[in-house]
């Protein structure tokens, strides 16, 4: 009884992962490993993507596969290179596990992309060959995030230009197709972006308001003026005067913040003075050909 209890025994310690007692997890020089940047400015700048390595002390083999068969095999390092390589102990950090769906003692490599969001999640062994293949495909999609994300920051750099010389018009036609054209883009400029045209609009809509406000009540006091005998040429005058001056004053308004939805805000109020001094310039105009008649 004794010798099959020995003999099971046996079995299950030869049946356990033979891990090296000198093997330490995250010990792997071969590839150029950096810390963790939260705010992945190195990715961004660089535009390359990311290869982050958890290891742990609970996952030793599967850490050991990682560091000498993965990260040590042919072809590896060479396009690891085009990489930001960051290296993590998850046994330290376990805000970063659970942000990256990783598991608590769970090894684990995670592909980045240029912008630090998660691309493929690798937990178990995988084939040499097939780890370089998945290299290679990860940089071929990196690569043209780095055309997307240089096509933003140039145009954000003309946008700046515009906004430092006082051509809103221009930036902010900028910002805006750049928000409608890359939108769903984690780029930290398109939300600077978003947030410059936000900006924009809300700070014209808060002018916008008050001249809008004139305007409706320049309309209304003038709405009547041309009810004939009410008025002379004069008082007409004066009339298609203060209008012309509310029209002018919300046009200036919309030329400064020439966003859509400010114009749309003002179509209203602007074709109502429009209606009105049409209205007044027309009863001057028959006034004063009557004026020359009678001479």
């Amino acid at each position: 009884m004794r010798t099959a209890a020995f003999s099971l025994l046996l079995i299950l310690i030869l049946a356990l992962p033979v891990v090296p007692d000198d093997f330490e997890a995250g010990s792997d020089t071969t590839l150029a490993w950096v810390p963790f940047d939260p705010n992945y400015q190195t990715l961004i700048e660089k535009r390359k993507p990311g290869i982050l390595y958890f290891y742990s002390s609970n996952s030793l083999e599967l850490c050991k596969y990682f560091e000498t068969e993965l990260f040590a095999g042919k072809g590896v390092k060479t396009q690891a290179k085009k990489y930001i390589c960051i290296k993590v102990n998850g046994d330290a950090k376990p805000d970063l596990l659970k942000k990256f769906g990783v598991a608590k003692g769970e090894a684990a490599i995670v592909f980045l992309s240029i912008y630090g969001k998660v691309d493929d999640t690798l937990k178990e062994k995988i084939d040499l060959k097939d780890f370089v293949k998945g290299l290679r495909k990860a940089y071929d999609l990196a690569k043209k995030d780095g055309r997307t994300a240089k096509t933003i920051e140039k145009n954000m750099k003309i946008a700046g230009k515009y906004e430092k010389r006082k051509l809103i018009a221009k930036a902010a036609q900028i910002w805006d197709e750049l928000v409608k054209r890359f939108g769903e883009v984690p780029h930290p400029l398109i939300a600077e972006a978003k947030k410059k045209y936000d900006d924009l609009t809300e700070e014209g809509m808060a002018r916008l308001k008050p001249a809008l406000s004139e305007g409706k009540s320049t309309a209304n006091q003038n709405r009547n003026a041309t009810r004939r005998g009410a008025s002379n040429i004069s008082t007409l005058r004066q009339a298609a005067s203060r209008v012309g001056q509310a029209v002018s004053r919300i046009k200036k308004i919309l030329n400064e913040y020439p966003i859509p939805s400010i114009t749309e805000a003002a179509r209203t109020v602007l074709a109502d003075l429009a209606g009105i001094y049409q209205s007044i310039m027309s009863e001057i105009a028959r006034l004063e050909a009557e004026e020359a008649n009678k001479k």
